[in-house]
């Protein structure tokens, strides 16, 4: 023991480097750990913004050529056919006016809102963290609510609009032929309370959900645009 101690006495320079050295080591290897664990994040954080970037501008888009392409012609076809029901309207072509009348009923029943992909496997992954900007990652969460709630606000408010235009008329994307024959009792049952009532409750639906579209429309701009600004800064870091 004693021959220990005289020996640790005077070999202890060399142990303590040793001890150092180790302990160096453990360092740089713990750092280069944490660095490429930060540059593999980064990398997924940019996969993931870019593919959101590109998903909410093809819902844009989809939105662009789809509802707010057609909302106005709508909008009009429905209160045409009001102003039909009321008197103060006198159609010139009774089988385009019947047609048209069930136009009003476009996205009545087909969904309109788009896709989700990304946002719901970074919630499943647990991956919405690695987005490292807080306010994207808030903007992120505030479109995708939105998207959501359009939805199934959608669902809960649609009418019976379409349903009722095709015990009209039966819908034929292909020819809008109509037999002569049946067009007085197409006339009459556009006259009905019925079909007012449910004129009312399809503007009623469309105004409705026209407004949270374009609160949908503002948010995926507002977005597209900081995640643009956000990887443009981070590539020139």
């Amino acid at each position: 023991m004693k021959k220990i101690i005289e020996h640790l006495k005077i070999e202890w320079h060399k142990y303590i480097f040793d001890t150092i050295v180790v302990i160096v080591g453990i360092l740089i290897a713990f750092s280069l750990n944490n660095w490429n664990e930060t540059r593999k994040n980064n990398i997924r954080e940019q996969e993931y913004l870019t593919s959101i970037k590109e998903e909410i501008k093809n819902d844009s888009l989809f939105l662009e050529s789809t509802w707010f392409k057609n909302f106005v012609k709508k909008i009009n076809t429905l209160e045409r056919t009001k102003r039909y029901i009321l008197g103060t309207y006198i159609p010139k072509d009774t089988i385009q006016f019947i047609n048209d009348a069930g136009y009003g009923g476009i996205y009545s029943r087909a969904s309109f809102i788009g896709t989700s992909k990304i946002y719901k496997e970074l919630l499943n992954t647990g991956n919405l963290s690695l987005i490292s900007s807080s306010d994207i990652r808030n903007q992120i969460i505030e479109y995708y609510d939105r998207q959501e709630f359009i939805i199934n606000y959608a669902n809960n408010i649609r009418t019976e609009y379409a349903t009722y235009m095709n015990s009209v008329k039966p819908y034929n994307p292909k020819s809008q032929d109509i037999n002569r024959l049946e067009i007085p009792r197409m006339l009459a049952m556009i006259k009905t309370e019925e079909y007012h009532s449910l004129i009312n409750q399809e503007l009623s639906f469309a105004y409705t959900i026209n407004r949270h579209l374009e609160i949908i429309k503002s948010l995926s701009h507002k977005l597209h645009y900081n995640i643009e600004e956000f990887l443009k800064n981070k590539d020139s870091n």
